[in-house]
């Protein structure tokens, strides 16, 4: 009986990713702990961020509706897909070569789809084009359909699918049909590289977020000139993050509501330097629409910063001290906190180290439990 795994990680994004180079970093580690008795072979996604110039926009958005089109035609799936004499892609044959037992997603990547003799472990962080299809980051170039077709036709066939969350697991099952014991929710657990040492914070406001719409910047562009119009001085406000077509009109807005000289766009930094924002800042504002969960938070109130979020991305701070719950579209509240004058919560470190440690721990152990019973079935034929 062999008992050697050969597991094949696809991941992880590049830096500029954003969210999804940090979600994905996290899981590898939690990988390579669980499975420290095998083999794991490290392949790059072929992805990019970056985005089509303008006049280019059309094109793209027609080539792939075309490629939708080609894809959903039954004919054509049968065709690639069922027949048992297409041979495999070139992607699964160099697998095949390095003898690879399991490929484990570690985002929603469309070449899992190309695999028919592999089994695979699917990752889907979020269903935020279900939550929020008005927003054009879901409905632009196709982008809903997209989406749901790829969701559908890998979570049907994956072996195992990892959720950052049990709200996810709730709406898969719903949405989709799929078994409850196929869907793993393996929460964020970040941890500190190095030993916190609290240093003097500033008065700014921190938002770490690429400017696409759901991050809902302008809420907070209003709070701002709300307090302006009461004579009352506002933080400054440093939004750090890459433009997904939305940085133009957010200029636009600054300008039109004359807060410009309160809001600096630093664009995207570091991660060394976005820590170190956050070891300053007095308060990291998250008034993004869309969740259930986000890795700024955590990554937050690890370095002693509180940080306020909306309720529909806040799944996974429960009742940790120094987490204030904010509605997305609730003014008022938003100038509260950005008003220089206000004070927050402590934040309670050592707390927030020890139930992330345990969340790593017990995704470890789920990770471990998986893999056991996938060595099993392995064992059972050729």
């Amino acid at each position: 009986m062999n008992s050697h795994l050969v597991v094949a990680v696809v991941g992880v994004e590049l830096p500029e990713a954003g969210g999804a180079h940090n979600a994905e970093t996290l899981m590898l580690g939690q990988i390579r702990k669980s499975l420290n008795d095998h083999e794991i072979i490290i392949i790059e996604p072929r992805k990019t961020y970056a985005r089509p110039y303008e006049d280019s926009r059309r094109l793209v958005g027609f080539l792939r509706s075309l490629y939708l089109l080609w894809k959903s035609n039954p004919v054509t799936w049968s065709l690639s897909r069922r027949f048992t004499w297409i041979p495999p892609s070139k992607f699964e044959r160099d697998l095949l070569r390095k003898q690879v037992d399991l490929v484990f997603f570690v985002g929603l990547y469309d070449r899992a789809i190309e695999l028919k003799r592999i089994p695979f472990v699917a990752t889907i962080w979020d269903l935020g084009h279900r939550d929020l299809p008005v927003m054009p980051e879901m409905s632009g170039n196709r982008e809903f359909e997209l989406r749901e077709w790829s969701i559908k036709n890998i979570a049907i066939k994956a072996t195992a699918i990892v959720v950052d969350s049990e709200v996810t697991k709730a709406k898969l099952k719903t949405y989709y049909g799929i078994e409850d014991s196929i869907i793993h929710s393996l929460p964020f657990a970040p941890h500190l590289a190095e030993e916190f040492i609290q240093s003097e914070r500033e008065s700014f406001a921190l938002y770490p977020a690429h400017y696409w719409s759901h991050k809902n910047h302008i809420v907070l562009f209003e709070a701002i000139a709300q307090l302006l119009s009461e004579n009352k001085k506002p933080r400054q406000l440093k939004l750090t993050g890459q433009d997904r077509g939305n940085l133009k009109y957010l200029i636009e807005k600054t300008n039109e509501l004359g807060i410009s000289s309160y809001v600096e766009f630093l664009g995207f930094i570091p991660k060394s330097e976005l820590h170190t924002l956050y070891q300053r800042a007095a308060i990291v504002v998250m008034p993004s629409l869309l969740g259930p969960t986000n890795l700024p938070p955590l990554e937050s109130l690890l370095r002693g910063c509180p940080v306020a979020v909306t309720p529909s991305a806040r799944a996974n701070l429960g009742e940790w001290p120094g987490v204030i719950e904010v509605n997305g579209d609730d003014i008022p509240a938003w100038s509260k906190l950005l008003d220089i004058t206000s004070n927050f919560p402590h934040v309670g470190v050592p707390t927030v180290q020890t139930h992330l440690s345990e969340i790593e721990a017990s995704n470890v152990v789920k990770l471990k439990t998986f893999f056991m019973s996938f060595k099993l079935l392995k064992n059972t034929h050729a």
